[in-house]
């Protein structure tokens, strides 16, 4: 009998012994960098397992520092302040290392991956900037008290970021952009729903890309419709050159066009518009960096 248990201990541990050294060959080693979101690790747990003694002291230190005079809360937000200041000041090395050290002290906090999807979609990295957006909002969505003033700014910006891959998937993949441009429509219809709640100069970005969202899903009857109810309530949003693009195309009744790779007409500053590829200069000034300027 004592034979038979200890055969099957021996077997048991050369079975754990395989599995673990099965699952060490096939996982590839991490690169932890401060240029990655959430040093490039895929969770806390991995990032942790993964650094260095030195980084490991590097990083006790930081959080004993940061919280000494203050609650990690306070610190957190003025941390997620400065993060926002870095994306609008186009200092995107100080923005990624700005939403780390929110990772590092709240792995919980959405702000975090919501500036993860600022910055990749500042660099025109916009299927990564999508899938960061899509996690802030499934993070967000899961916390028990809603605050108004984070989830419509955070609306806004997916909406945005969505409608960019939209316009990339334009031609390529019809579906992938439909599907894309859906997902902004439904966004930006549900924070209109609080439009006494908004700024003014979100409200009339918002108008304006629900006209968009619904070009890019080739409904041109509706998009005509909520262009002209843009321009109704706002009248400058017709000095902006896309659009004079859009409407151009509503003219037209054309095809959806694939605005990021149109050359015609210097469309494509970074600094300009929505239709030109990289719109998120604008998208910060219009939501979320009023948020935290105070």
């Amino acid at each position: 009998m004592k034979k038979k248990i200890s055969l099957s201990i021996a077997v048991t541990i050369l079975i754990i012994v395989i599995i673990a050294g099965f699952n060490a060959f096939n996982s590839e080693p991490v690169v932890l960098s401060n240029n990655l979101p959430m040093y490039g690790a895929s969770s806390y747990k991995q990032y942790i397992s993964n650094r260095t003694a030195e980084m490991k002291t590097t990083d006790e230190a930081f959080i004993a520092d940061t919280t000494a005079n203050q609650t990690k809360e306070e610190a957190v937000k003025a941390i997620i302040k400065q993060g926002w200041k870095s994306v609008v000041a186009r200092d995107f090395d100080g923005a990624m290392t700005s939403f780390n050290q929110v990772w590092l002290l709240d792995q919980d906090n959405f702000n975090a991956l919501w500036g993860y999807g600022a910055i990749f979609g500042s660099t025109d990295e916009l299927q990564k900037s999508a899938d960061y957006f899509d996690r802030a909002i499934s993070m967000y969505s899961e916390r028990k008290v809603v605050v108004l003033n984070d989830y419509l700014p955070l609306w806004n910006d997916a909406a945005v970021s969505f409608l960019n891959l939209s316009d990339v998937y334009a031609k390529s993949d019809p579906v992938k952009s439909k599907k894309y441009a859906s997902k902004a429509l439904d966004l930006l219809n549900n924070s209109l729903k609080q439009i006494d709640k908004l700024p003014r100069n979100m409200i009339l970005q918002e108008m304006y890309l629900i006209a968009v969202a619904y070009f890019n899903l080739g409904d041109y009857q509706n998009a005509r419709g909520a262009y002209d109810a843009a321009v109704k309530q706002f009248p400058e949003i017709k000095e902006d050159s896309s659009a004079v693009l859009l409407e151009k195309m509503l003219g037209e009744k054309g095809g959806v066009v694939n605005y990021k790779y149109e050359k015609e007409n210097n469309l494509h500053s970074r600094l300009h518009n929505r239709t030109s590829g990289s719109c998120f200069w604008i998208l910060y000034n219009f939501s979320t960096f009023y948020k935290y300027q105070s």
